[in-house]
Order: C-alpha cells, then sequence, then structure tokens
C-alpha cells in the first residue's frame, strides 16, 4: 500500500505567482509538491491541499471564499483518509492587516490543527514546517504592513517553540527557503525545488 502524505498550506503550496495573469499558477514540474512526489517515487502518494490565503489563526476577513483553517482542515482530511503524514504549513497569512495578529495566534491556531489530526486519526504522524520569515518587500503589499517581516520572524520562533513543547517533528523551512518573490513572500521556482529536496528525506524519516 502506498504511503499518503497530505500537504496542507496556503499560496506557497499552491504554487502563486506574484504579478502574473490569473490563473497564476506554476505548472506541476515547479511545485515543491509534484517535485516531492517525484523525489519520493511511485511508493508514495503526494496529496496536495494548497489554498491561497488560507490562515493558520485568522480571523476569517478575506473576501470571496473561505479561507480559515480551522473551517477547511477537518472536512479535508476526512476527505483524503488513510493518510499516514499530515504536513502542515500556515502562518504567513495570519499576519495579514485584516487579522490584527498578535503573538501566540499562529502557534494556537496551528495546535489545534494537531489536536484535530490526533482525534481524527490518532495513527497519522502530523508534521509542521515553519511558515517563510518575509523580507521588508512585503510592506509593498496593502494587505500587509511594516510590522510584518519582524512579526514572521516572531512567528517562526513561536512555532518552533510549539514543536518543541508538543513533540511535534518540525521543519524549518527558513533553512532552505532563501530567495523569495518580487513579493518577498511566495517562493520562487528555485525554493521549490529546495524544499522539495530538502524535505523529501524529512518525510521519509518519518515512516521510520
Amino acid at each position: 500500500m502506498k504511503k499518503r502524505i497530505l500537504c496542507f498550506g496556503d499560496s506557497n503550496t499552491w504554487g502563486y505567482i506574484p504579478d502574473s495573469p490569473p490563473i497564476p499558477r506554476y505548472n506541476e514540474d515547479i511545485r515543491w509538491t509534484a517535485r516531492l512526489q517525484n523525489l519520493l517515487g511511485s511508493d508514495w502518494q503526494v496529496l496536495d491541499f494548497g489554498l491561497c490565503g488560507c490562515e493558520a489563526s485568522g480571523k476569517d476577513k478575506l473576501v470571496g471564499f473561505t479561507a480559515s483553517a480551522k473551517t477547511l482542515f477537518a472536512p479535508v482530511l476526512f476527505a483524503s483518509l488513510p493518510v499516514d503524514i499530515v504536513l502542515i504549513m500556515l502562518g504567513t497569512n495570519d499576519l495579514n492587516c485584516l487579522n490584527d495578529w498578535k503573538p501566540g495566534d499562529t502557534a494556537t491556531g496551528l495546535k489545534s490543527l494537531v489536536d484535530t489530526v490526533r482525534a481524527i486519526s490518532p495513527k497519522t504522524r502530523v508534521a509542521i514546517a515553519s511558515p517563510v520569515i518575509l523580507k521588508d518587500k512585503i510592506a509593498q503589499d496593502p494587505k500587509f504592513d511594516e510590522t510584518a517581516p519582524e512579526n514572521s520572524r516572531l512567528q517562526a520562533k513561536e512555532v518552533a517553540e510549539l514543536c518543541v513543547r508538543e513533540k511535534i517533528p518540525f521543519f524549518d523551512t527558513n533553512e532552505f527557503v532563501h530567495e523569495l518573490s518580487i513579493d518577498g513572500c511566495h517562493f520562487t521556482p528555485q525554493d521549490h525545488k529546495a524544499f522539495a529536496e530538502s524535505i523529501a528525506p524529512f518525510m521519509q524519516n518519518l515512516m521510520f
């Protein structure tokens, strides 16, 4: 039976391309989820649930559709079962100005998602990849402000600390993803490649 991984995240999992015409998504040969599938091979199945705007702890104020993991995560997990590993990478959209982010918000939201996995599918391993540390260019996006880069550094630290407290396998995205696109937020093609190549052995190790 194939080992199944559910990748639950935001636009960096979806493969968003900044400043591109609709639909601004990288092709599968670039996105890290598809690259991960190729690296792991036919004994694995990578389930890709990335949603632009998805929030770990946001107030769900985005216009047009529900982007709150608090609402979406449990149905997506149920629909994906059986799952061997759930990888969650969220937090960036919590820093949207509409969400009035406070220290601890993202870690609290992620802990709730981990608890959901443990309740619905106790045998499933759950891991967290840290959200990206934003670059100063993000302040040019009207959805964010000049506090976002510093808040993202604090957020990444709090997510790492959560994983230590809760004994959750933790992947430090920012150790491997360095470029980020012109908006200071989204993975470049090279970032997608680096992320996939570095997280593939991390996933394999979780199965032992």
